[in-house]
């Protein structure tokens, strides 16, 4: 387990570094010629899993692009922390487990919000279905669940203190 952490988080560190030298890159690049750049992430997007968009090129800031990365790198750490969770769920049993399961759920609430945010609002592949924002009821339901969690830690807690 110690290995595995180790690698995950120098393959985390590396993504991070690599994601900001491309973007770094493509900020000064686009300062350079002073002008929006077209992505065609929605066409290549619609192609490969034969959902239709009505976008066809969007055009990104440098703002949204920052914030698309910065997105990006919450999605992935999501779902490391996701796997480290779900490799150390085995040995435990009762109340422990079950908080373990809705700290799981909170997070991958988070990581869905996150992956929203990107598909509807930052890339805009899509239109945002019945005109609803759910990036924040999935990210209060994410925390609904972190709130299941404590309520049950406070039981496991409540056990051995009285044991």
């Amino acid at each position: 387990m110690d290995k595995k952490f180790k690698f995950l988080s120098f393959l985390f560190l590396f993504g991070v570094l690599a994601i900001s030298f491309v973007f770094a890159h493509e900020l000064s690049e686009e300062e350079k010629a002073n002008s929006e750049y077209k992505v065609v992430f929605g066409k290549i997007f619609g192609a490969i899993t034969g959902f239709a968009t009505d976008v066809h090129a969007t055009t990104i800031s440098p703002t949204t692009t920052i914030l698309i990365a910065i997105d990006s790198l919450g999605i992935l750490l999501g779902f490391m922390v996701l796997i480290f969770l779900l490799a150390s769920l085995e040995p435990f049993r009762g109340k422990l487990r079950t908080s373990y399961v809705f700290m799981g759920f909170g997070i991958f609430s988070q990581v869905i919000a996150l992956l929203y945010t990107v598909i509807f609002v930052r890339l805009k592949l899509f239109e945002v279905p019945f005109g609803l924002d759910v990036h924040h009821l999935l990210m209060t339901l994410g925390l609904l669940f972190f709130a299941f969690a404590i309520y049950n830690l406070r039981e496991v807690v409540k056990g051995v203190t009285t044991s």
